[in-house]
């Protein structure tokens, strides 16, 4: 019932916006690129169920949930943002962005193109960490992009409308591509508008972290053989990857191969931090290999392109990776077959490296996980008896339990006592940022199962809850 609502919704505002009746030429069909988060600034505003960042020289409101008994009642999953709104006024003759959020218990059919004209599809793009797919289209004379974004079991749709009287946008402006960038589930946020504390950006050093650090695991493809190595063509095999801090918190890489006779012997790495990209070069077991970039093949995935040159022939070969768990996997990707994917489900890295015939002794321990350390490098001095703790729980219902606890019966009085209480051990320590401050503590059952818990730091020092976010964790 909820999707219906949310459509007629939208197909009533498009016939009572009033934007000019000149509109522009159909956008163009380019990849758009993904704005730096230090070039779009904003607050994040929030419905009930769903928030997301509002640039400056934006607007945001809620809207009336009309099938409410409570009047007054607010749409929990439904954001408008209104380019140069000073009111809800606005939305009738300026362009805005419409955000639905489709929470697990809803069931989301993706718009079709029946209702409207002249539709054109858009080439699937990434906004952040969401991966997006929709079309441009007309209703009536209102030129409008219907965008949407499935991950699991949560959806967003952003409806568009892209002409005003006296300003346009497109879908894939900065600001626009900044707030398909930060939707997000609310996770209890109130509706009235409160806005979130915007976390810092990642440094250039969290972003590598962020994006490369973990158990990896997937296929090899071998292509573009000559010589001896013919019979290798196209061949797919296993690999796997475990990329941890040492130490030192420099970065520590093990890639593992299920390949007769050819083995990686060591990974040396290069940071470009302008671009946030990883190189690394090495050896093998009978040549050598120079500046390899790591690159993200498809959403979700890491991969690596390496050259093979014998004096008998030579070869390329392409690893492409998940997290370990990861159960996104798609015939798109250079892939595990189904039932690959059914066979590693559920199984750790030690697993995985040792059906390759690797040893604890050849890869770096998970222990080293814990050495991720926060953007000024050094330790909380205030934490008190939380200090060095490691975060992990006792088993994945222990932070199942946390986890539930933080979604229906914390407030925003709850203290991280009693959070921590939740999960039975004391949350690792990720960073502190903000004026008033906040602190980022994360609880895990391994390295792709987390829950992440933000608590404001009071003038007294106690801490109070204010978001929770969770990675991995399944029903």
């Amino acid at each position: 019932m909820k999707r219906i609502v949310a459509f007629l919704l939208v197909f009533v505002l498009c016939f009572s916006g009033c934007g000019s009746n000149e509109p522009s030429a159909e956008p163009e069909q380019n990849e758009p690129e993904i704005p730096s988060s230090t070039e779009i600034e904003g607050e994040f505003f929030s419905a009930e169920n769903v928030k997301a960042v509002v640039p400056e020289g934006w607007k945001a409101f809620t809207i009336a949930d009309v099938f409410s008994d409570v009047e007054g009642a607010k749409d929990p999953d439904v954001i408008q943002i209104c380019k140069g709104a000073e009111s809800d006024f606005d939305l009738f003759t300026n362009p805005y962005v419409q955000i639905n959020y489709y929470g697990p218990d809803v069931e989301f059919f993706a718009p079709g193109k029946d209702w409207y004209t002249d539709t054109e599809d858009i080439k699937p793009f990434k906004a952040g960490n969401h991966e997006w797919q929709g079309f441009t289209g007309y209703s009536d004379e209102y030129l409008f992009a219907m965008l949407w974004c499935i991950e699991g079991d949560i959806e967003y749709q952003a409806t568009m409308w892209l002409n005003g009287e006296n300003i346009s946008i497109n879908y894939n402006d900065e600001d626009v591509l900044a707030i398909l960038a930060s939707v997000a589930p609310a996770d209890g946020t109130s509706s009235s508008g409160v806005t979130s504390p915007i976390e810092e950006p990642l440094s250039a050093e969290e972003a590598i972290y962020e994006r490369y650090i973990g158990d990896w695991n997937g296929v090899l493809k071998i292509y573009d053989c000559t010589g001896d190595y013919t019979s290798l063509e196209n061949v797919v095999t296993g690999a796997c990857a475990r990329i941890v801090p040492d130490e030192n918190g420099e970065l520590f890489i093990f890639i593992g191969l299920y390949l007769e006779g050819f083995y990686i012997t060591s990974a040396y790495y290069e940071v470009d931090y302008s671009t946030e990209s990883l190189f690394i070069s090495g050896d093998y077991n009978s040549g050598s290999y120079e500046n390899v970039e790591i690159l993200e093949h498809t959403p979700g995935t890491i991969g690596m392109t390496f050259p093979v040159i014998q004096p008998n022939g030579e070869f390329y070969f392409t690893i492409n990776l998940r997290r370990i768990g990861d159960e996104n996997w798609t015939n798109e990707d250079p892939a595990l077959t189904p039932a690959d994917v059914d066979h590693f489900r559920g199984m750790t890295f030690e697993q995985i490296a040792g059906m390759m015939g690797y040893t604890s002794s050849q890869y770096p321990p998970a222990e080293l996980f814990e050495n991720i350390k926060d953007s000024s490098g050094s330790k909380n001095t205030e934490l008190g008896d939380k200090a060095g703790a490691d975060g992990i729980v006792a088993d994945y219902e222990a932070l199942k339990t946390g986890l539930e606890w933080c979604k229906t019966e914390r407030t925003y009085d709850s203290t991280y006592d009693e959070v921590a209480a939740q999960f039975g051990v004391h949350g690792f320590f990720v960073d502190e940022f903000g004026d008033k401050p906040y602190r980022r503590y994360r609880w895990f059952y391994d390295d792709s199962n987390y829950v992440t818990v933000t608590f404001e730091v009071k003038p007294d020092g106690s801490e109070t809850w204010n978001v929770t976010a969770w990675e991995g964790i399944k029903d």
